[in-house]
């Protein structure tokens, strides 16, 4: 795999682009909405409230999930949903770069007044042996996960640190 210099990417996205936004969104804002099976109502919110705040005229909107944002296509004037439409259209491509970096950057500012107490933190939050030794020697060193992590995630190392309700199971179904 190349290695690829996203920040000059972002640099000359931001350099071209005529408009843009990113928005983050907390993960207690994003559990409490996976817990009610609502995820994708909550993607499909955002970036509704995204089309709305594009400040000028659009030709055309290309949003990336055919079956997620069919509707909101039929909503909006000259505009698809389609399945890998970062693979090919442009925008829709740079913007996935700008959402990844920024993510990235929001980690690393997370991560940085860790790295003091717990050592170097790697995996970058996605679901790997190095982001499971991270959550394993936080949770060693302040009796907790971090505040920032999703406790709706069903992923097996985390799961053993979070309950049903954080996951919005049925306690019932799954004692």
């Amino acid at each position: 795999r190349d290695a690829v210099d996203y920040a000059a990417l972002v640099d000359r996205i931001r350099a071209v682009a005529a408009w843009f936004a990113v928005r983050i969104l907390p993960a207690v804002e994003v559990d409490a909405r996976a817990r009610r099976g609502h995820l994708n109502v909550l993607e499909r919110e955002v970036a509704q409230e995204l089309v709305a705040a594009v400040p000028l005229p659009v030709d055309r909107t290309v949003l990336d999930g055919e079956r997620l944002f069919a509707a909101l296509a039929r909503r909006l004037r000259s505009a698809r949903a389609e399945n890998r439409a970062d693979a090919r259209e442009p925008a829709v491509a740079a913007a996935s770069i700008l959402a990844k970096t920024e993510r990235d950057r929001v980690y690393a500012a997370l991560c940085a007044p860790l790295e003091a107490t717990l050592g170097p933190i790697r995996g970058e939050g996605y679901p790997n042996g190095a982001t499971a030794r991270f959550l394993s020697a936080h949770l060693a060193r302040f009796g907790s996960l971090p505040p920032e992590t999703r406790r709706s995630w069903c992923w097996p190392p985390l799961m053993a640190h979070t309950t049903a309700e954080d996951r919005g199971e049925d306690p019932a179904l799954f004692p």
